[in-house]
């Protein structure tokens, strides 16, 4: 986008103005890692001053941040929910302090299997540690399920899906922590994984269709918007305000 362009849709978003959306559709941001770009390169990583002048950005618009876990956490017209998939160590480290100076809590998706993110080949990362993922919690941020060893569910027979969900509940449980939302790696799901995951008694599940979450979305599939390192700002604002309405458009 050029420079005139980044100018005008940052300030139309910054006045309420056309590149916002309706009201009854939810905003819920996807992000993995989260650290500078020396040690976590690109892949799949935005960096921390990123981050933390998205989220400014946001609140300064106006919107809560809030958790999936909450009993209603669409209970305003302008809330969003921060997710971060794998729970990597870096992002850990980082994101929960910078949510934390804007009053937004994060959502944290787990592999309780794995100590390292080995799916990534030789990109792959460090996964948090318990004492991590204990920390974050209790300072109020969410920790979810993402399975036990990051398998694709949907090629998985019903029960050994249930499995992977069951052992990272069991796993996130003997951390003192009672997870009550799930994300699937890969975006990957059927039917058998949302009987598995509403068996569980969770409330809510993330996966990887990209948009905001209107009020048709099943509750165990609500989509996301996928934040990328190069977005920036402006990349921010036309990914999450500008984009979707293009594609409702093109419809």
């Amino acid at each position: 986008m050029s420079s005139k362009l980044d100018s005008a849709i940052i300030w139309d978003a910054s006045r309420g103005g056309s590149v916002t959306q309706n009201s009854s559709a939810k905003l819920i941001l996807c992000y993995h890692k989260v650290g500078p770009q020396a040690e976590e390169g690109r892949f799949l990583n935005v960096a921390p001053a990123d981050l933390d002048r998205q989220a400014r950005f946001l609140t300064r618009l106006g919107y809560v941040g809030r958790r999936l876990d909450d009993e209603t956490p669409f209970d305003r017209p302008r809330c969003v929910v921060f997710t971060f998939d794998d729970a990597y160590a870096s992002t850990l480290h980082h994101a929960p302090e910078i949510l934390e100076r804007h009053g937004i809590p994060g959502v944290f998706f787990a592999v309780t299997g794995k100590t390292e993110s080995d799916w990534d080949g030789d990109r792959a990362r460090p996964l948090a540690e318990p004492a991590l993922l204990k920390a974050a919690a209790a300072r109020g941020h969410e920790i979810g399920n993402h399975s036990h060893t990051h398998r694709h569910l949907a090629k998985l027979s019903a029960a050994e899906q249930l499995e992977e969900l069951k052992q990272a509940h069991a796993g996130l449980e003997q951390l003192g922590i009672r997870a009550r939302s799930v994300c699937y790696p890969y975006g990957s799901f059927n039917h058998d994984t949302l009987i598995a995951a509403d068996g569980l008694g969770y409330r809510r599940g993330v996966s990887l269709a990209k948009g905001w979450a209107h009020s048709t979305a099943p509750r165990l599939a609500l989509p996301r918007i996928v934040i990328a390192y190069s977005d920036g700002l402006a990349g921010f604002v036309y990914r999450v305000f500008v984009r979707p309405k293009l594609r409702r458009a093109a419809r």
